[in-house]
């Protein structure tokens, strides 16, 4: 069966090796709303996106997962956590696939929502707040389109540490991402076990991100949520944030000259090379 996990079942996180050697299906995305239970999210029912990893897992790991969510097949109202079936949608696009997923069953009045829609992003966040006991701690932010170049990403947020460029592992470059008034696109990550595209990493500080939110149309247009990076002359990931697009805002065209030459400009910057225009003709997974 597929079952979809959010929280500390991810890669990355502490529980995920109860995962074992479960295939990887891909991110999808969820409908619903994320709690901190203090060490652990919940998710609740609701309308807010989700971004979940989807998992085609045996009968001897989803019986090891449901004990450690508190799920009892034979009383599930008086269970920890209920598991469901809902329909999600594939991050790469946007298609329906039919999956499980634990939803929290308790009230738990007063426990903290999560407003990020990753709560691997949200993790990123909260080590930066607790690093300079507030928001000028800074999370590293992969960019892969326009935002590579640094007068053009300095432009939206204001001044910058210098960026690193580098490979984001396990993706593609696509250009899939509908302009909001136009027949135009914008750049996008698509994932792809056997991917990889260059993009620059920024530390910007969590106010700067806010700021970078409303640009990307966060949640509507793009989500915020983690991949893996390696930095130029090093063959070791290191987790960071970037902004993926929404499944609901795929499609066709191209992007426009001005936004070309934007992207043109970061890599002439950081590669010394003007963008390789073959890579436009990749769109879709």
């Amino acid at each position: 069966m597929q079952l979809a996990v959010y929280g500390t079942l991810r890669k990355g996180l502490h529980n995920h090796v109860l995962l074992g050697n479960s295939r990887y299906v891909g991110k999808v995305l969820l409908q619903g709303e994320l709690y901190d239970l203090g060490g652990v999210p919940a998710l609740r029912k609701g309308r807010a996106p989700v971004v979940a990893e989807c998992y085609d897992i045996d009968d001897t790991t989803l019986r090891a997962v449901d004990r450690l969510e508190g799920f009892d097949e034979n009383n599930p109202d008086g269970s920890l956590y209920t598991r469901e079936r809902v329909v999600a949608q594939k991050l790469n696009n946007g298609n329906p696939i039919e999956t499980s997923v634990y939803f929290f069953n308790s009230a738990g009045r007063g426990i903290k929502r999560i407003h990020e829609v990753c709560y691997r992003d949200y993790l990123a966040r909260q080590a930066a707040f607790n690093a300079s006991g507030g928001r000028s701690g800074r999370q590293w932010i992969v960019c892969f389109g326009s935002n590579m170049s640094s007068s053009r990403l300095s432009a939206r947020v204001g001044r910058l540490k210098a960026g690193i460029p580098g490979v984001i592992r396990d993706h593609d470059l696509a250009f899939n991402k509908r302009a909001l008034n136009s027949d135009e696109v914008y750049a996008n990550l698509l994932e792809s076990s056997s991917g990889a595209t260059l993009g620059v990493a920024y530390p910007l500080t969590l106010e700067q991100v806010t700021t970078l939110d409303s640009y990307e149309g966060y949640p509507r247009h793009y989500l915020r949520t983690v991949i893996e990076f390696s930095p130029n002359g090093s063959n070791e990931g290191q987790t960071v944030s970037a902004y993926i697009a929404h499944p609901d805002q795929l499609g066709d065209g191209m992007p426009s000259p001005q936004y070309l030459a934007h992207i043109d400009a970061g890599w002439n910057e950081y590669w010394g090379i003007p963008f390789p225009a073959h890579l436009l003709e990749r769109r879709e997974d």
